[in-house]
């Protein structure tokens, strides 16, 4: 059993121009000096010779395990990948992303044993130029979450956390296609779970699927019915209506901040929520 379980989700990397990134991103795990570790990629059922390098990277034992077979797209990977894992902690890799710290892995498991359910970073991003951007969720993390119940904290991209408790909450929701990341997050808030702050080990290349604004926003607001309908009663339209607006609707964040059993976070961001909307012309 490896200590901790890195997964990568692929699918037709040549054609994307994305293979020599990918490439990038093994090379960035065989230098991690923590090697009690397994790195598994999760094709989607590339036809362009993506499954055909990945089976060389296996052969030569650059890589621990791989699939290749259709799937309903990469956060689907990730899942099909926790089932593959036998790390304790798991870590995911995105195929155009690398570890530019060799010793990452180590201080992210280094903080984990301090107690804390799961640790996330900020990462550096790429931009499509090259150039090097400060620190994604910097921000957001230093302020203690206080925005979770608003936007993502921090990207999945630096984040560390338990097998067992990622397969115990059911994994990534294959309901959402851009924000399942934001939703595990939450579900892991809701639940609890106690999040550590790690170093910046990972560099991200920016775009992508989650510069879709409008489908983020789509998905905000049905990630909130999802958690917190039960809460309040507000018409589809006022879900939306507040992730347009940036905005946690306002009876949400009065139930969050007065209900028995918030956990801390929550209950904090729920606070920080309720005095920006005394402010506005708060929807809900």
């Amino acid at each position: 059993m490896a200590r901790i379980s890195i997964i990568t989700a692929t699918y037709n990397l040549h054609e994307a121009g994305r293979w020599e990134s990918f490439l990038q991103g093994v090379a960035s795990v065989e230098a991690q000096t923590h090697r009690d570790c397994e790195h598994l990629v999760i094709d989607g059922g590339s036809s362009d010779g993506t499954a055909d390098g990945i089976a060389k990277l296996a052969d030569e034992g650059r890589i621990a395990g791989w699939i290749s077979e259709p799937d309903q797209g990469v956060y689907d990977a990730m899942n099909k990948g926790a089932a593959m894992a036998t790390g304790e902690w798991l870590f995911v890799l995105n195929s155009d992303d690398y570890l530019h710290d060799p010793d990452g892995l180590a201080k992210a498991l280094a903080k984990l044993e301090e107690g804390h359910d799961f640790v996330a970073s900020p990462v550096l991003g790429l931009g499509p130029d090259g150039e090097i951007t400060s620190g994604v969720f910097r921000g957001t993390i230093s302020r203690g979450y206080s925005r979770v119940l608003l936007t993502m904290p921090f990207g999945h991209s630096g984040m560390v956390m338990s097998r067992q408790q990622f397969l115990d909450l059911g994994g990534f929701d294959l309901s959402f296609k851009i924000s399942a990341d934001y939703d595990l997050i939450l579900r892991l808030f809701l639940a609890g779970a106690n999040c550590g702050v790690t170093e910046r080990f990972v560099t991200y290349r920016v775009g992508g699927m989650s510069s879709d604004q409008a489908g983020m926003q789509d998905e905000k607001a049905r990630i909130w019915r999802k958690h917190f309908g039960k809460l309040v009663a507000l018409p589809d339209g006022a879900w939306l209506a507040c992730a347009k607006a940036k905005r946690l609707p306002r009876a949400v964040s009065w139930a969050l901040l007065t209900g028995r059993g918030t956990p801390t976070v929550i209950r904090r961001s729920a606070l920080v929520q309720w005095v920006r909307a005394l402010g506005s012309r708060a929807i809900g």
